[in-house]
């Protein structure tokens, strides 16, 4: 590990009480090289493209995927999670069979995107962005627009939502939503999530700033449209503390949400013995899709 990363971690067991204040910055989006590209998917219910655009200069990667019904249809912005790009259609196939038009980025430095990781940060950027030319496309309904989002996608949907008022509606699951407080509780290197502080790049300036600057729980005073929240008590990634954190602060902040929660799995619908609870995750898609209908249908 570089030798900057080293000092990172190691500051983050010292840092002095540090401020809480909102420290996203938001910025001119706009649609740039959009095309689509590559079918990935054509059957009689969706059609799943591969689709590029530009992100302040980089060319990022991603998937559109439109149901067959005609007219226009809401949107969804997509985030996956964690940082190796999109490793599954299966949500965004559901969404779109279930009359959504489905945008998903595999942000910068994933998959074939160019750039770096960034955790939380440029990553934002590139959804909102994305957006702006998913608003473009004829089959979309402008006034309809959602975003849902998982663990590392699950901060950038609560980045989005407070970085935006075009959303009608959000969803996310066990979202990296206070990277201040996470990195700072990592005790060692068999913390699932110590890999991240590298990904995290070096610091620039003070480094509660730069944590600030990813931690979308101090900026929800922003949101304006209801959020759902899922997360496993389970959860040893992003521990449930963490939602039940996200939920008193939209609490506090007189914001409408909604917080499901699962005893028995963790991270990404996972049991404790690492196999996926196929019917847990078969009642959040249901619980997503009923509550998309309600505030975007």
């Amino acid at each position: 590990m570089r030798l900057w990363s080293i000092l990172l971690f190691a500051a983050l067991f010292i840092a002095a009480c540090s401020r809480t204040e909102c420290s996203l910055e938001k910025k001119n989006y706009e649609c740039s090289g959009f095309s689509i590209n590559e079918v990935l998917v054509d059957n009689v219910t969706l059609t799943v493209s591969e689709i590029r655009y530009q992100s302040e200069g980089l060319t990022i990667q991603g998937v559109l995927a439109e149901p067959k019904q005609g007219g226009k249809r809401p949107l969804l912005l997509y985030n996956h999670g964690g940082k190796t790009g999109l490793q599954s259609l299966d949500w965004i196939n559901m969404l779109a069979q279930n009359g959504y038009v489905v945008l998903a980025s595999e942000f910068r430095g994933e998959g074939g995107s160019e750039g770096e990781i960034e955790v939380v940060l440029g990553e934002t950027t590139d959804a909102l962005n994305l957006l702006e030319c998913g608003k473009q496309l004829d089959s979309v309904d402008e006034s309809s627009l959602g975003v849902i989002g998982f663990s590392h996608g699950g901060g950038i949907t609560v980045q989005a939502m407070e970085l935006s008022d075009d959303f009608k509606a959000g969803v996310e699951f066990w979202g990296a939503t206070d990277i201040k407080k996470r990195f700072q509780n990592i005790k060692d290197q068999t913390d699932p999530v110590y890999p991240w502080v590298a990904a995290v790049g070096k610091p620039q300036g003070d480094i509660q700033d730069d944590l600030l600057k990813r931690s979308a729980i101090y900026c929800v005073d922003t949101i304006t449209a209801p959020l759902l929240i899922f997360h496993g008590k389970q959860d040893r990634v992003m521990p449930y503390e963490y939602g039940e954190d996200l939920a008193a602060a939209l609490r506090a902040a007189g914001r409408e949400y909604e917080f499901v929660t699962y005893d028995s799995i963790g991270h990404a619908f996972e049991r404790p013995d690492g196999s996926i609870d196929a019917d847990i995750e078969a009642d959040a898609m249901q619980k997503t899709v009923a509550w998309f209908d309600k505030y975007l249908k």
